[in-house]
């Protein structure tokens, strides 16, 4: 596979369990790490030991050429919705990054304040009216930050594990939000971060050490809880489970843009959830991104969701921790 010997039973053995190699190298080796330095026993401990700090396998089984590597992390998992996982296993290197961020960031974050006990879907959605317009997705990143409730994007994961598109856990009583879908629109970041919240906001989180996980937030919901959180998302981001918008047919993206323009107006909601509820009801994901476009709502929310953690970042992080943090959250420490 073209590794140099001294590393080639480590990354073969890390990539059995979902870590690549290009991961490893951008995100937990140290930065001046070169594959021929591990043809030195102590050199090669240096990057075990990096491995071990940062994906929580033991020492001695990465030092173990014939020891095989598992994480542990699945029986923790409760998983909300899967399109395409059968087996949560599937989701571990995802999961192990999104918790290894949890730790590091509960070390490396200004103080916030407390997590109230108690907060509902209402009094968050009046909470974000009360300073602005409408609930968008700068609406509901000033929400969860002033409720002490932590929120990354993660920028890079392992090429073999299977990914989710949003996370919700508790690290040292705290809640964390986690979002790695794709896409820069504000109002597909915002629909995935209420999704996440409700679920916070809801205590579906049962236990200090569970990660709740969303494979696939747009396809339709089969339990209880899943049905629960939808109409509380709804709920907090235009007033209501779903617009009062008859969407029979397929529409134009400008006749969308139009309509969606002058609803949102009126239930003080961003015009672009409103095209979102037009896509996942009718399945027309096209038409929908379309209409982004026209109402300029198409880009910027990466880069939004980063400024407010760099924001709450201290400025004496250590070297490992930047190192790591960076890679996975593309952010500059």
């Amino acid at each position: 596979m073209g590794y140099k010997k001294g590393m080639k039973d480590l990354y073969e053995r890390l990539s059995e369990v979902g870590f690549d190699r290009s991961f490893l190298i951008k995100t937990v080796l140290p930065d001046w790490w070169d594959d021929s330095l591990a043809e030195n026993p102590a050199d090669r401990a240096i990057a075990e030991f990096a491995v071990a700090r940062q994906l929580g396998f033991s020492l001695e089984s990465l030092s173990d050429p014939n020891s095989g590597l598992r994480l542990e992390l699945a029986e923790h998992c409760r998983l909300k919705r899967s399109k395409t996982v059968k087996d949560v296993r599937e989701l571990a290197p995802a999961m192990a990054v999104a918790r290894r961020i949890s730790q590091l960031l509960a070390k490396s974050l200004k103080q916030l304040p407390e997590f109230p006990a108690d907060i509902t879907q209402s009094e968050a959605r009046a909470e974000i009216l009360r300073r602005e317009n409408q609930v968008d997705l700068r609406g509901l990143l000033d929400l969860c930050w002033g409720l002490g409730i932590v929120v990354f994007h993660i920028a890079r994961l392992p090429k073999k594990t299977k990914k989710f598109q949003g996370i919700a856990m508790t690290c040292e009583g705290r809640p964390y939000i986690g979002l790695s879908f794709g896409s820069d629109s504000p109002p597909w970041l915002a629909f995935h971060l209420a999704h996440e919240l409700c679920h916070v906001l809801l205590k579906h989180l049962t236990g200090p050490s569970e990660l709740l996980v969303d494979e696939e937030i747009t396809q339709g919901a089969e339990d209880e809880q899943e049905l629960e959180t939808d109409e509380a998302a709804g709920n907090l981001l235009i007033g209501r489970d779903r617009p009062d918008i008859d969407f029979i047919g397929r529409w134009k993206p400008d006749e969308l843009a139009r309509v969606a323009t002058a609803y949102a107006a009126e239930c003080n909601a961003n015009v672009g959830s409103i095209i979102l509820y037009y896509g996942k009801e009718r399945g027309d994901w096209t038409t929908a991104q379309l209409a982004l476009r026209i109402v300029g709502e198409h880009t910027g929310a990466l880069q939004m969701i980063r400024n407010y953690l760099q924001r709450n970042l201290i400025d004496d992080i250590p070297e490992t921790t930047a190192r790591f943090l960076s890679g996975v959250l593309q952010i500059d420490i």
